[in-house]
């Protein structure tokens, strides 16, 4: 968590042709995960992150629709 990370080594390691997907863990939160598409990650998984907002009186299923419109948006 305290890593400095090289984003732009980091997206072109995404970038680069591969057989296998990789998966965005820890971390994420609704702010970044249009974010973690445009580095190149594959998909997502959220962790802590979804218990918040169910916490104030959110439907766990509209905290997931929120991070798949924002992760899959075009």
């Amino acid at each position: 968590y305290s890593k400095q990370w090289d984003f732009e080594w980091m997206k072109a390691e995404l970038c680069a042709q591969r057989n296998f997907k990789v998966v965005a863990l820890g971390g994420i939160t609704v702010d970044n995960a249009k974010q973690l598409k445009e580095f190149g990650f594959d998909d997502y998984a959220v962790l802590g992150s979804v218990w918040l907002p169910i916490k104030a009186g959110s439907a766990f299923s509209e905290v997931l629709e929120n991070f798949n419109n924002l992760f899959h948006e075009k």
